[in-house]
């Protein structure tokens, strides 16, 4: 699953270990069809309601995932207000009257596989913790984008977003910190990135067809 990665200095922050090595994986998501759209200012109501059914997927396979997990690491790094599928699900009840016949984007699930990879080594669901607690930094930027193609949204349909506000960097430190206290040993550290590059390369799969 991993390419040639270097390997972990001991004591060295897995934060930016897995910030590192994962590089080449987010670039594919910002370089993505949707990424392009948002950037170029073109996020249409249509192309927002698929994105949030794409993340509803994604955050709901973590979460259960999650919720089903014993390992101690992950129940160490887990916390209950990272949980984003009741903020999604609020979101498309508002987004409801804007939104009236809009259909999501029925595809293949590209976050399917998370069951069985996690299955096999349960510490991969420490990298898609990350890649989950990560999505939230870039949600102001399309929230801006969404809002200046319609200004009388205000904040409906937005709460995922906006994720914590403007404590989300203070969060994001924290969920850092919180991976660099885990200590994992080698084989752990390995499944960690093995997870975020699955979580990134599924990520990518689902915003390539949210272009077009």
């Amino acid at each position: 699953m991993r390419s040639e990665t270097a390997e972990p200095e001991t004591g060295a922050s897995l934060a930016l270990y897995l910030r590192r090595e994962t590089r080449s994986a987010h670039d594919r998501v910002e370089s993505s069809a949707f990424a392009r759209r948002v950037a170029e200012g073109r996020l249409d109501l249509p192309t927002y309601v698929a994105y949030l059914h794409t993340m509803q997927s994604f955050h709901d396979e973590v979460e259960s995932l999650v919720s089903a997990s014993t390992d101690t690491h992950v129940r160490n790094l887990w916390r209950e207000d990272m949980r984003r599928v009741p903020h999604i699900n609020d979101d498309l009840v508002a987004l409801e009257r804007y939104a009236s016949g809009m259909l999501p984007i029925i595809r293949s699930d590209p976050f399917a596989a998370f069951s069985g990879s996690v299955g096999t080594s349960p510490k991969r669901l420490i990298g898609l913790l990350y890649v989950a607690e990560g999505s939230r930094l870039g949600g102001r930027v399309i929230a801006q984008r969404l809002l200046a193609a319609y200004p009388d949204l205000g904040r409906s349909g937005l709460d995922y977003l906006t994720g914590y506000g403007v404590t989300t960097g203070k969060h994001w430190a924290h969920f850092r910190r919180s991976l660099d206290r885990l200590l994992l040993d080698d084989g752990g550290t390995a499944a960690a990135l093995d997870g975020a590059q699955l979580g990134f390369d599924a990520i990518a799969v689902a915003f390539a067809g949210l272009g077009s």
